[in-house]
């Protein structure tokens, strides 16, 4: 997956603009379940999967829509975050610095959320959420520190 990195890239901390950047998007979420969607309410459970594939199979997004498909990314990555024992951090990419999920068991195992729902649809598919969790699972359990 291009959004796993098994090298571990550099990380730090993530600063008070990239916890404000995740927060807004969060948000953003939220206002469009409450909107479209009669109000479902994120709780970073597996829960979560449900309204967020309402989303996404809704169709409103394609890949012209990059920074509302990096904020389902940011929702789907607190659900990771806080069902598989991960922790926000900022990688450095060759590309630039953005907000990735480490597991903290391994911190070689590196995860880039907010781009995984947006690869799958620039690349012409219809993200699954259930089938992505199952994914990240297996690479953390692989770790064998789950």
């Amino acid at each position: 997956m291009a959004f796993v990195n098994y090298a571990g890239p550099q990380t730090t901390p993530l600063d008070g603009s990239a916890w404000a950047m995740l927060r807004e998007q969060i948000a953003t979420v939220q206002a469009v379940l409450r909107k479209k969607f009669g109000g479902a309410v994120l709780d970073q459970t597996k829960n979560d999967l449900v309204p967020l594939q309402k989303i996404i199979d809704s169709g409103m997004y394609d890949d012209s829509h990059r920074d509302e498909l990096r904020a389902l990314g940011a929702a789907f990555g607190n659900v990771l975050e806080r069902q598989l024992n991960f922790q926000w951090v900022a990688a450095q990419t060759a590309r630039e610095e953005e907000p990735a999920l480490q597991l903290k068991t391994d911190k070689s195992l590196v995860i880039f959320p907010l781009r995984m729902v947006f690869e799958v649809v620039a690349n012409g598919q219809t993200p699954n959420l259930v089938h992505l969790y199952r994914r990240v699972e297996a690479d953390v359990k692989a770790t064998n520190k789950l």
